[in-house]
């Protein structure tokens, strides 16, 4: 990649000389998308904007419709002088460098450059701002265990805020994501794309439930795990909106584009329906399921498709009616029938999410193997575990559950012979928008020649998440240790959240997650050794194929 700093110092006077006139012609789309760049990159980068006392939501008001209004390129141009001109003048700085070990595949400011949109004088102002650019503490962000938005005004009193107010929560997003979310590049498609896309969406809408539909739109584009819209940072509240809040008496699960019922709820409305445990649903109220499932996709958010799919499967026949028209496919024979819904606030989501465990934190499999829930390992049995792991030759963690508690990572001081690194994260740098330093993770272990010396295998698929998949990598450091499963949810880093008025706000992952060799986990999921398949009827049968697996690993084969 082209210098960023060599290339506007350099480039530009030459694209000054040979450059074609402005673009005649823009549209407000093309018109809005420019003002949002220029207003983003000197929030963030221009020393009065970043720590002063701007008002700079307020500058962005002042100034849009001014820019809609534009005529022409020229005029256009005039109004981003205004803009730049309401910054004030920036004072000069030594000329700071960007450092080569960093992560920069989210950098790029080569619009500055391009004479088609932006003139010679505009395009001079913003080369001088990047090169005497705000540094140290930017009050619109800072690092606070996570990305923290603090600074930005919340605007609670706009539920649905008029159309300048639309566009500026758009601008306030796509230059946050732009500058400061480490998995931009894995978007679901270029980031300016984006941008051109909702501008006009944002602008039509006309009632409160369109607006939200589109900012959840808005949230998928991250195609992050960890990305939605949320109300008082709940997501629920907006499928329940836009799909309704009738669920049904069983859960499902979706397997290769096919609706499986998995386990009955309500045994009674289940029995009076007449459905049963491993029916395949294949039309509901007379639609194929396949429309069902292609419709609540819409409103579900995952890294890849195999959380997709789990996630799917808890809504997947969810609606506003109190009653649905089945068509179920039972041993060959297609059978219909009508199934009363339940309200969604009876389903039990530890259970429908499927989370392993069993009360205990643990289970023995034979007397010299030892099967551990991660998520159970708490401070009242550490002590326990610690001892019975020391006296086996094999232990078995099984961390498709969400170990919330530091007590798990006080587990591994007997497991590693020495400290080991876990992972380093791309941290966002304010003083280099756009660009992320790599940061090493705390060690984590202790100097111990005593060390557990036995057999570890590590139990892993879609139920691994975030903090699931972080556990996972942990235990991945113990020497010798072998994981199998699944993909993993591909989620991983810390929840922050972008207020976007009105009590709204759209979570994303707020720092990224990779390996010690810099591996992505970022939708692809943990590393897995050996992997394992599931099967509609592994699924029906309750037949935990992932747990046999690493039984056979440690010739175990036929031992419950």
């Amino acid at each position: 990649m082209m210098k960023p700093f060599i290339y506007l110092r350099v480039f530009i006077p030459v694209l000054i000389l040979l450059s074609p006139k402005l673009s005649v012609s823009q549209s407000i789309t093309q018109k809005i998308a420019l003002f949002d760049k220029v207003w983003g990159f000197i929030k963030y980068h221009h020393p009065a904007a970043a720590t002063g006392n701007i008002n700079w939501d307020s500058v962005y008001i002042a100034h849009i419709n001014q820019a809609i209004t534009a005529k022409n390129a020229i005029q256009l141009n005039r109004q981003i002088v205004l803009l730049i001109d309401a910054a004030g003048p920036v004072k000069k700085i030594a000329p700071s460098k960007i450092p080569n070990n960093i992560f920069k595949t989210n950098f790029d400011i080569s619009w500055l450059a391009d004479a088609k949109t932006l003139t010679s004088q505009n395009r001079e102002k913003l080369r001088i701002i990047y090169k005497n650019r705000n540094q140290g503490n930017n009050r619109f962000i800072k690092y606070n265990n996570q990305s923290d938005f603090s600074g930005e005004k919340q605007y609670e009193e706009m539920s649905f805020p008029r159309a300048e107010y639309r566009q500026l929560f758009l601008a306030r997003f796509w230059n946050i994501i732009n500058y400061f979310a480490p998995y931009k590049y894995l978007s679901a498609e270029s980031w300016d794309n984006t941008l051109i896309k909702f501008i006009p969406r944002l602008l039509k809408v006309n009632d409160v439930k369109t607006y939200y539909n589109t900012l959840f739109g808005l949230s998928k584009t991250l195609r992050d795990g960890h990305s939605s819209l949320t109300l008082n940072y709940r997501s629920d509240t907006f499928f329940n909106m836009f799909i309704g809040n009738m669920t049904m008496p069983f859960y499902c699960k979706v397997f290769n584009e096919k609706l499986v019922i998995t386990k009955l709820v309500n045994d009674s409305l289940c029995k009076v329906a007449g459905v049963a445990k491993g029916d395949e649903i294949i039309f509901a109220d007379n639609k194929p399921i396949k429309d069902w499932l292609q419709y609540r996709r819409n409103y579900i958010t995952a890294s890849n498709k195999t959380s997709g799919d789990a996630v799917l499967g808890w809504y997947a026949l969810d609606d506003s009616l109190a009653s649905v028209k089945l068509t179920i496919k039972r041993g060959g024979t297609n059978i219909s029938l009508i199934v009363k819904r339940i309200p969604s606030k009876q389903k039990n989501w530890y259970n429908i999410v499927g989370y392993t465990g069993n009360g205990n934190g643990y289970e023995h499999i034979n007397k010299s193997t030892l099967l551990i829930y991660a998520s159970e390992i708490t401070d009242q049995n550490l002590d326990t575990l610690r001892k019975m792991i020391m006296q086996s030759k094999a232990v078995i963690f099984d961390v498709r559950n969400y170990p919330g508690q530091d007590a798990f990572y006080n587990i591994m001081g007997i497991m590693l012979p020495e400290p080991k690194v876990i992972n380093y994260s791309t941290l966002f740098m304010a003083d280099n928008p756009g660009c992320f330093s790599w940061k090493p993770s705390y060690k984590i272990g202790d100097t111990n020649p005593n060390c557990y010396k036995g057999k570890t295998v590590i139990l892993v698929d879609e139920r691994s998440q975030s903090q699931g998949e972080y556990a996972a990598m942990v235990l991945q450091t113990i020497p010798g240790s072998v994981t199998i499963g699944s993909q993993t949810a591909g989620a991983d880093g810390a929840v922050s959240y972008i207020p976007m008025g009105g009590k709204l706000a759209i979570s994303y992952s707020g720092y990224g997650i990779y390996y010690t060799d810099k591996t992505p986990t970022q939708q692809v999921g943990v590393k897995i050794d050996i992997p394992v398949k599931k099967t509609i009827q592994s699924i029906i049968n309750d037949q935990d194929v992932i747990k046999e697996e690493a039984l056979k690993y440690l010739n175990l084969k036929g031992i419950d």
